[in-house]
């Protein structure tokens, strides 16, 4: 069993030098190979809206958002571009699915390269936004690819308004390394 509170507190010194882009990136590249389990953000299971919300709730953000919230309250800027986006090293983006309502996020962790956390029998998954799209689209749902707006994130983290609590054992990791 890996000792995450271990693992994480090696890397304080280099999370210090972080921009926020790296940093979100870092606590979602956490979240490869961790088990799909419907309403969680934790090192233990995650959904898709988990993955983005683990890695704002570890950066001091109280996050908890749906897809749909994230995307209605947070992720609010268009992406014309997404590689002129990322490239600047300071953008946070994902990518939103959905037909009549948002109903899936995958968090953008490289260049085309997003965490897909969307399968109970398949634990969240490096994979490029194509292989994404295309299958979100081929269902009929849309896709768009949205900037994270730090106005936003710092007011609904301020006044705590959040879907539900964040799980327990995540205050526990972000206690445990500050």
């Amino acid at each position: 069993m890996i000792e995450w509170i271990q693992v994480i507190k090696a890397d304080i010194n280099r999370l210090d030098k972080m921009t926020p882009a790296e940093l979100f990136r870092y606590w979602c590249l956490k979240l490869v190979d961790v088990p799909y389990l419907w309403g969680k953000e934790n090192l233990s299971g995650v959904d898709c809206s988990g993955t983005v919300c683990f890695a704002l709730w570890m950066m001091g953000y109280n996050i908890r958002l749906n897809a749909q919230g994230l995307y209605r309250q947070i992720f609010d800027t268009p992406a014309d571009n997404p590689i002129t986006d990322l490239s600047d090293n300071q953008t946070v983006m994902a990518v939103f699915y959905g037909q009549a309502k948002i109903t899936h996020v995958t968090p953008v962790v490289g260049r085309y390269i997003v965490l897909d956390a969307a399968s109970e029998d398949k634990p969240t998954r490096l994979k490029t936004a194509q292989s994404v799209r295309k299958w979100y689209e081929g269902q009929g749902y849309t896709t768009e690819w949205r900037q994270i707006n730090w106005g936003k994130v710092k007011e609904l983290s301020r006044l705590n308004k959040s879907s539900w609590d964040v799980d327990p054992a995540l205050k526990l990791l972000r206690g445990a390394i500050k």
